[in-house]
């Protein structure tokens, strides 16, 4: 089994990749416009008219420039068609502009493949890499306008070359650190916090591990170096837009930092080297953090474990995600490389396994306990693929055994089953912790379950059964079909209590809408009055 994975590795890592190309492609047409993404692409639209400016406070938020790089398909047709127009709002824009990234994410991939290759060898690195690949959440949002899958792809990268950095010492591996955080910030707002994740881990290597190579002038050579390559691509990112505007002519929405403008005192005068449009990103997402979830404008209530609520988030919401979205393969996989690598000394992991686990953690933390704008796991994307490497250390500590080649082999085979049992549905995807998919919405319910997906499908659906109507707000006997998001009442916009406390749903859609089934006789013994 060893000679013939060593024997066959390029022919393995290419089929994956090739694997994960391929279900994308067919993912990508099936699905919906999705809720966000047409917010992300009107403003890569605007972005690449030259108004990088975020003018819509709740629609712009997380808008980034990353984003105008999904609309080189309509730019190409543009050029080749000049007087091409079309009538469809977007949707063909959007559904071309999948596929950009779906390739961009194959770079993922990579990133996952090389980390543990170079951590535990060749043959984890195909483990990592099919872990990735048949990874639901991942592919789920690799295929779409949102700028989710980019905030994975540019969290692993700086990462990985940080690591490199600090084994080699070469400048290379230190510019590539540099410029990957900086397109971080043109990614993702929320990959922000990479800054305070890499001080920590210097802080961390040099107090921990005491390195007596690094030297108070390369520091300072290091941090000049690091500030002038994160404030030139930031700035170019967002077009040199409004850079140098002092504090004090910002108005901002949020009160984090309206305080800040507050109390800077004589700073605020002082022009910021920093494109205007970057910084009230950061504002406007703190204002929508503080407004909290159930905002008309902003988003949903969120829910969990039966419970909704507007304003304040749950403080182990992204855990219970995790437990509930995660395959149970990736799972045990991920505890039992944990078990492993306690049996390590600490020394030998912090200077390799640091770089994965504790990113994975800070996260988690962040977004469980300092974060209220709970919609979906797709905001923790970004960990799955530092999980991926990191699972890749089962290959190199399990003693060779037909014991472990069988254990290793069968969770493979069950991810594989369990990811295609949804596919091509995977934003819904829920483990086999939740047996009944037709109760997933009593667990998860929102975004984690509903993000507009499965709209296509709804057509199709009621076409094909004509006996069947979208639910009425009041009481009623016949067949019905709902979203989950209607059903829960998380937009507030229509009321389906009635049905939701006394029915249970006989089917589901796609994984998204429930099926109920009703009679003249259960609405009786309900007392019920049909409308």
């Amino acid at each position: 089994m060893q000679k013939w994975l060593d024997k066959y590795h390029t022919l393995l890592r290419t089929v994956l990749f090739a694997v994960f190309l391929l279900n994308g492609i067919f993912y990508i047409p099936r699905q919906s416009i999705t809720a966000d993404e047409g917010d992300h692409y009107n403003y890569a639209v605007r972005f690449v008219k030259g108004h990088p400016e975020k003018t819509r406070p709740f629609d712009d938020a997380s808008a980034m420039p990353v984003s105008a790089i999904n609309t080189v398909p309509r730019i190409t047709q543009q050029l080749l068609h000049p007087d091409l127009h079309r009538n469809d709002y977007g949707t063909g824009d959007i559904i071309n502009g999948r596929y950009v990234t779906l390739l961009i994410s194959l770079f993922i991939g990579f990133y996952v493949y090389r980390w543990s290759k170079d951590l535990y060898g060749k043959r984890a690195a195909l483990l990592s890499l099919f872990l990735f690949v048949f990874c639901p959440n991942i592919s789920a949002h690799a295929s779409l306008v949102t700028t989710d899958a980019y905030s994975a792809l540019f969290t692993i990268a700086p990462l990985y070359h940080y690591w490199r950095y600090c084994k080699e010492r070469s400048l290379k591996q230190f510019i590539f650190f540099s410029v990957t955080l900086a397109i971080a910030q043109l990614s993702k707002q929320s990959l922000t916090f990479l800054y305070p994740v890499f001080i920590l881990l210097f802080l961390f290597r040099i107090f921990y591990i005491s390195q007596k190579l690094i030297t108070l002038k390369k520091v300072i050579l290091n941090f000049l170096l690091i500030l002038a390559i994160q404030l030139l691509i930031l700035n170019i990112g967002f077009q040199f837009n409004h850079t140098g505007m002092p504090l004090n002519h910002y108005n901002f929405r949020s009160s984090f930092f309206n305080s800040i403008q507050k109390n800077s005192f004589f700073l605020k005068s002082i022009p910021i080297p920093i494109p205007a449009p970057y910084v009230y990103g950061l504002d406007l997402t703190k204002n929508i953090d503080e407004i909290g979830p159930g905002h008309p404008e902003s988003s949903p209530k969120i829910f969990l474990l039966g419970e909704s609520r507007a304003g304040k988030g749950f403080w182990n919401y992204y855990f219970i995600s995790l437990l509930f979205k995660t395959p149970i393969s990736l799972l045990i996989a991920f505890f039992l490389s944990l078990f492993l690598i306690c049996r390590k000394k600490a020394r030998r992991w912090c200077d390799d396994e640091l770089f994965l686990l504790f990113p994975i953690f800070f996260f988690l933390v962040y977004f469980d306990f300092f974060y209220d704008s709970q919609v979906g796991l797709r905001h923790i994307l970004l960990i799955f693929p530092l999980v991926h490497v990191f699972c890749g250390i089962i290959v190199k500590e399990l003693v060779y055994s037909r014991r472990n080649l069988f254990l290793i082999s069968l969770l493979t085979c069950y991810s594989l089953f369990s990811f295609y049992y949804f596919f091509p549905h995977l934003l819904p995807y829920t483990n086999e912790l939740i047996t009944d998919k037709k109760t997933a919405y009593k667990i998860l319910g929102a975004a984690n379950l509903d993000y507009n997906q499965a709209t296509k499908d709804l057509v199709g659906y009621l076409n094909k059964n004509p006996e069947a109507h979208y639910a009425p707000e009041k009481p009623g006997a016949g067949k019905f079909i709902i979203s989950i998001n209607d059903l829960l009442g998380l937009d507030q916009k229509k009321d389906y209590t009635w049905l939701r406390n006394n029915f249970k749903p006989v089917d589901h859609l796609v994984f998204t809408y429930l099926i109920f089934d009703i009679s003249d006789d259960e609405l009786i013994n309900k007392k019920l009055s049909a409308k």
